[in-house]
């Protein structure tokens, strides 16, 4: 059984116990646009305690949000609940939980995410996410105000147009323009997250057009004004970014500095083979190379260090020097290698390194 089928098993076995529940969010969504997802998520009227006594493997997270362990799979489950007065541009001071579908699902942010399955595996659509989804339209729920309590809803609205190649509805544009400054206060964790669903999105260019049409550079602290649209993360941040901001792994980070460094360089042979054929095709992307990385690279004599048929011991049996300029030694060796001046034999290396050094 798929995770969708498992969540239909979950949804009877509520129903039976005397719980209403749906599949919510953004599987009926993309499911009834033909989209495959893994993103199943529950709501119900059921309680923690209630869902406790029902399953064996029920973890409470908070405002009514628990994680649900059921036949190999985690469901994000909630209690059908509104929202109280929110608090810094993002979260809800308190929740209160009812009975009511339509409560909850008034409390979303865009109406085509509204629509729900239910457990006979139907849609159930109390909003007319359909005629949104129909219409390819984002569609905000309730009053403007709403894009300031959540300013996250701002990236939302440009990820979910970006992904789903929807428009924008103009009410939902005014809102966003409105209280687009509301984003200075959106954590750059939230911000990255966003920005690398839009980013990696095949209709990033579209997104990038969305930002710069509502002015949103100065709030994200990024600039998109001479973005080349590259298929890699890491290529597109190391285009956008103005200052250490926004957090990256230790292998984001050196992939988008090495990047950023590599644009405004001329290509050099001992680059390309420092740094891969990964990282080059995107320079080269950016910059409108015209050059076979591809074929250069597998022409390369060595890919690697390890690749030299000389190791550390044979430079030191003919170098009696300190190991920093063995190193210094090694690092010759490689470059004229890679250049294809210096035969990748050892021999050969050996008798450079004697002539060279002058040492026997």
């Amino acid at each position: 059984m798929d995770k969708y089928d498992v969540a239909l098993e979950v949804l009877r076995i509520l129903y039976k116990s005397g719980f209403v529940s749906y599949i919510v969010g953004g599987f009926p969504r993309d499911y009834y646009l033909g989209m495959i997802s893994d993103d199943v998520d529950i709501c119900t009227s059921a309680s923690f305690n209630d869902l406790s006594s029902i399953f064996s493997c029920v973890k409470n997270k908070k405002h009514g949000s628990y994680i649900l362990e059921y036949k190999d799979y985690n469901f994000d489950v909630t209690t059908f609940r509104r929202d109280s007065k929110y608090i810094k541009n993002r979260f809800p001071s308190s929740v209160k939980f009812v009975n009511s579908l339509m409560s909850d699902l008034k409390r979303r942010d865009f109406t085509v995410n509204t629509l729900c399955i239910d457990y006979n595996g139907l849609f159930v659509d109390n909003m007319n996410a359909r005629i949104d989804i129909n219409h390819r339209l984002i569609k905000l729920i309730g009053s403007k105000k709403r894009i300031c309590q959540d300013s996250l809803r701002i990236l939302r609205a440009v990820r979910f147009a970006t992904i789903l190649n929807f428009d924008i509805d103009p009410y939902l544009s005014s809102a966003i323009e409105k209280y687009k400054s509301s984003l200075l206060n959106l954590s750059y964790d939230r911000k990255k997250s966003e920005l690398d669903k839009i980013f990696s999105s095949v209709n990033s260019k579209y997104g990038i057009d969305l930002i710069r049409r509502y002015g949103l550079e100065k709030f994200l602290n990024i600039d998109i004004s001479d973005v080349v649209i590259v298929d890699d993360l890491c290529g597109m941040w190391a285009q956008v970014i103005t200052d250490n901001s926004y957090n990256f792994s230790k292998a984001e980070k050196y992939k988008i500095f090495k990047i950023k460094d590599l644009i405004n360089i001329p290509f050099e042979l001992y680059d390309l083979y420092l740094y891969g054929i990964d990282i080059f095709k995107v320079v080269s992307k950016i910059k409108n190379d015209d050059i076979d990385i591809v074929g250069l690279y597998s022409s390369l004599p060595i890919k690697d260090r390890d690749d030299i048929d000389i190791d550390f011991f044979d430079i030191c049996d003919k170098v009696d020097v300190n190991s920093y300029m063995v190193g210094n030694i090694y690092l010759d060796i490689e470059k004229k290698i890679v250049y294809g001046e210096l035969p990748n034999k050892k021999n050969e290396i050996i008798k450079y390194i004697i002539d060279t050094y002058n040492y026997q």
